[in-house]
C-alpha cells in the first residue's frame, strides 16, 4: 500500500511542477523542459545491474521484492501502470510565468485499474474526482485553489495540477514519439532544457535584474584593490553579462543525461549545449574545437591530462596590466637586494606567458615499467622559454652549497636541447622510492615555446625525449583526463599490494580498456561534457571494500 501511496503523491506533486492556466489550444506543444525516465522495468533492471557490480546483488533482490509487495497482491501490474514504457515530465513556460504548464506522463496498461488505485488512495484524504464529458478526470483538493486533471491518451495518463484543465487539452499533449522524448540508447534519466523556448519577456526581466546586480558588484571596491584590479574586475563582470545574454538569446538546448551502456560496459554522465545556427555563440562553440597545441601526439598509459584553454581576447589587455602590477608588487616586497634582482629576472621571464592568457599543457604518468617504476611528466607552452631557463639558472646560484651538488645544469642534451637534472633522493620517502625508483631524478628542459619536467628512474630520459621532440598539432578537446585504474592501483600508499591484486582479479592482466575512467570537455557542433567510467570499476571498488 505504501507504493500505491507513493504513486498518488507522485501524481499530485509532479503534476504541479508548474501551475496551468488557459492558453490558445491551437498552438503546438513546444516544451521548455523535458525530464525523461527509463521504464520502471528498466530502472529496476539497471539498479540490479549496478548493485551486482558493487557486490550488493542480494540487497537489490530484496528491494525489488519489497517494491512488488508494497504494490499489492498483484505487484506493479496491479497498479495499472505499464512498467515496460518510459516516464516523462515536461513543462511549457508561458510569457507571463503564471500561464505556464507542467505535465507528468505515466505509461498506463489498464486505465480502470489505475484509476481505481488512485481513487482509493486519495479518497482517504477527502479528495474526490469525477470524469467529465470530455473524458478528463478532475480531482478537487479541499482548501487548495488548484485541481488535478488526468487525461488518458497515447497509452499514457497525462497529469497536471492547475487552476484549469488547459494543460491536458488534446492540443497541449506531447506525443510519446516527440523528439523531446527520444532517449539516447541506455539512457537512465535525461533532462532537456530548451533555452530558445523561454519567452523573451522573461529573459529580458532576468537580464535586467542581473545587470543591476553586476553594476553594484562593479562599484563595490575590495580592500586594497588597485586601479588595474578594478579595471580587470569590471571587464570580467561585463564579459560575464554579455556571455549570459548571449546564452539566453542564442542558445538552443542544454541537456544532461545518465547513460548505462551495458554492451560497452560504460557508465557516464553527459552534458551538452547547442546554439542556434548562424549565431555568434554557434561560431564560438565551433571555434573551441581543434585548437592548436604545442604537444601533438603525447600520450600516457596510466594517467593523461590535456588542457587547452584561453582567456578571451577582450580580457587580455586588462589581464596584462594586473600581471605587471602583481609582478612589481612581488618584487618590491623583497628587501634583500640580491634576492630582489633574482625575483625580478624570474618574474619578468614568466610574465609574457602569464599575460598571453593561454593554457596549453599536458601531463601524466606512465608505467609501471619492467622495474615496476612509474614516470610522471608535465609540459606547458610558454613565451620565451630560453629566457625562463636563463633566469632559473641564475636562481640556482642562490641554492645553499650543501644542496647544490644535487643540481646538475646541462646534464645532457636531447635534440639540441639542454636537460638539467635534480637528484632529490635524500628528500624522497620510502613510498616515493618504491614508485619512482631509488635513483629517481627530476629532469627539466626548455624549448623556445615550452617548458618540460619529468620525474622518474633512468628510463625517464626516454619520456623527456618524446616531450622535446613533440610537434605542433591540434587539441581534440579543451579538457581531456583519462586514467587507467589497473595501472594506478599500485600507487595507493596504504593498500598498494591489495589494490594490485584486486585490479588483476577484476580487470585481468591485460585490461584492454576495461579499467578506464575519463573526463572530457570539447567543442564542435555543441559544447559537450562527459564523465565516464567502465562498469568493472564498480566491481574493483567492491573488492577493495571487501579487503578492508
Amino acid at each position: 500500500m505504501r507504493f500505491r501511496a507513493f504513486v498518488a503523491c507522485f501524481v499530485a506533486l509532479a503534476g504541479a511542477v508548474l501551475p496551468a492556466r488557459a492558453e490558445d489550444s491551437s498552438k503546438a506543444v513546444e516544451p521548455t523542459m523535458v525530464i525523461r525516465l527509463k521504464s520502471l522495468d528498466g530502472i529496476i533492471s539497471d539498479a540490479k545491474y549496478l548493485a551486482g557490480l558493487a557486490g550488493q546483488a542480494d540487497k537489490a533482490a530484496e528491494a525489488d521484492a519489497a517494491i512488488q509487495a508494497l504494490a499489492g497482491a498483484k505487484g506493479l501490474a496491479g497498479t495499472g501502470l505499464d512498467t515496460s514504457r518510459p516516464i516523462a515530465i515536461y513543462a511549457i513556460v508561458g510569457g507571463g510565468g503564471l500561464d505556464s504548464k507542467g505535465v507528468v506522463m505515466l505509461p498506463v496498461a489498464n486505465e480502470t485499474a489505475f484509476m481505481e488505485m488512485l481513487s482509493d488512495i486519495v479518497g482517504r484524504f477527502g479528495v474526490t474526482g469525477k470524469k467529465d464529458d470530455d473524458g478528463v478526470y478532475v480531482f478537487a483538493i479541499p482548501g487548495a485553489p488548484v485541481q488535478v486533471c488526468i487525461r488518458f491518451a497515447n497509452k499514457y495518463a497525462y497529469v497536471a495540477a492547475g487552476l484549469d484543465r488547459s494543460a491536458v487539452e488534446p492540443a497541449n499533449l506531447l506525443p510519446p514519439t516527440s523528439k523531446s522524448l527520444t532517449a539516447a540508447p541506455g539512457e537512465l534519466v535525461g533532462l532537456t532544457f530548451n533555452i530558445d523556448r523561454i519567452p523573451d519577456m522573461l529573459k529580458q526581466i532576468a537580464l535586467q535584474q542581473l545587470q543591476v546586480q553586476l553594476a553594484a558588484a562593479k562599484d563595490k571596491k575590495a580592500p586594497n584593490e588597485t586601479s588595474a584590479q578594478a579595471a580587470f574586475k569590471a571587464q570580467v563582470l561585463e564579459f560575464a553579462f554579455q556571455r549570459i545574454k548571449m546564452f539566453l538569446t542564442q542558445a538552443g538546448a542544454a541537456e544532461v543525461k545518465v547513460v548505462i551502456d551495458r554492451a560497452a560496459g560504460d557508465i557516464s554522465l553527459q552534458g551538452s549545449l547547442t546554439a542556434k545556427p548562424g549565431t555568434e555563440l554557434s561560431r564560438e562553440i565551433t571555434d573551441t574545437t581543434n585548437r592548436p597545441t604545442a604537444f601533438g601526439g603525447i600520450n600516457a598509459d596510466a594517467l593523461r591530462t590535456i588542457l587547452n584553454l584561453a582567456v578571451p581576447e577582450v580580457l587580455r589587455q586588462s589581464l596584462s596590466a594586473v600581471v605587471d602590477e602583481g609582478i612589481e608588487q612581488a618584487i618590491q616586497k623583497e628587501k634583500d637586494p640580491t634576492k630582489k634582482e633574482i625575483a625580478r629576472k624570474v618574474l619578468t621571464a614568466i610574465g609574457p606567458t602569464l599575460k598571453a592568457g593561454v593554457l596549453d599543457a599536458t601531463g601524466g604518468i606512465t608505467g609501471p615499467n619492467a622495474a615496476g617504476h612509474f614516470t610522471a611528466f608535465a609540459a606547458v607552452q610558454v613565451k620565451d622559454g630560453k629566457g625562463i631557463e636563463k633566469a632559473l639558472k641564475d636562481l640556482c646560484d642562490q641554492i645553499p652549497a650543501k644542496e647544490r651538488d644535487a643540481v646538475k645544469l646541462d646534464a645532457e642534451t636531447i635534440g639540441g636541447i639542454s636537460v638539467h637534472k635534480i637528484m632529490p633522493r635524500p628528500h624522497l620517502d620510502e613510498h616515493l622510492r618504491m614508485l619512482f625508483g631509488d635513483e629517481a631524478a627530476v629532469l627539466v628542459a626548455f624549448r623556445a615555446d615550452a617548458a618540460f619536467i619529468v620525474f622518474g628512474d633512468p628510463g625517464a630520459t626516454a619520456t623527456m625525449k618524446s616531450l622535446i621532440e613533440s610537434k605542433p598539432g591540434k587539441a581534440g578537446a579543451m579538457i581531456d583526463v583519462r586514467g587507467s585504474i589497473a595501472r594506478l592501483a599500485g600507487m595507493d600508499k596504504d593498500n598498494g599490494p591489495k589494490a594490485q591484486k584486486a585490479a588483476e582479479e577484476v580487470f585481468g592482466r591485460n585490461p584492454r580498456g576495461k579499467d578506464i575512467v575519463s573526463f572530457r570537455v570539447e567543442g564542435g557542433r555543441a559544447i559537450t561534457v562527459k564523465f565516464s567510467l567502465k562498469a568493472d570499476i564498480l566491481k574493483f571498488g567492491s573488492r577493495m571494500n571487501e579487503s578492508k
